[in-house]
């Protein structure tokens, strides 16, 4: 019975591990901008995973569309996955239009906090989109 226990304890953790190290990224594309909501909070080991996948998003939807990060589903995000997303956002701010969409005052908080006083968040998609339409 103890080894059962363990063993359940262990495929869980790991289970954990994996979903908060992967989370989901949705791609939508519209006509007027490209849209990436993350599905779950944001955590150290999940940086690299997002970096990839936003990478991979903006590649294929080309630099001509406007990017929107929607991060109303993460309700909590770490000081190294903030700092992860800022340089991703400060990077491709370079070469094309990106928003982030942030209605949680926490994540706005630590988000604000690592990339500086110069960071837009906007509170809906549709201003979001109306901002980078700008």
């Amino acid at each position: 019975v103890e080894t059962g226990l363990i063993v359940g304890c262990i495929v869980h953790v790991g289970i954990l591990l994996y979903t908060s190290s992967s989370p989901a990224l949705l791609v939508e594309h519209h006509a007027t901008h490209t849209l990436l909501p993350p599905q779950y909070s944001l955590f150290f080991p999940s940086v690299d995973h997002i970096r990839g996948e936003i990478n991979t998003a903006v590649s294929t939807s080309g630099n001509t569309l406007p990017v929107v990060i929607d991060m109303t589903l993460v309700k909590d995000i770490d000081y190294t996955a903030a700092k992860g997303l800022c340089a991703l956002v400060k990077d491709l701010k370079k070469i094309m239009t990106i928003n982030i969409v942030c209605t949680d005052k926490d994540v706005s908080h630590v988000l604000s906090s690592v990339y500086g006083t110069d960071l837009e968040l906007s509170t809906s998609i549709d201003d979001a989109v109306k901002v980078t339409a700008v």
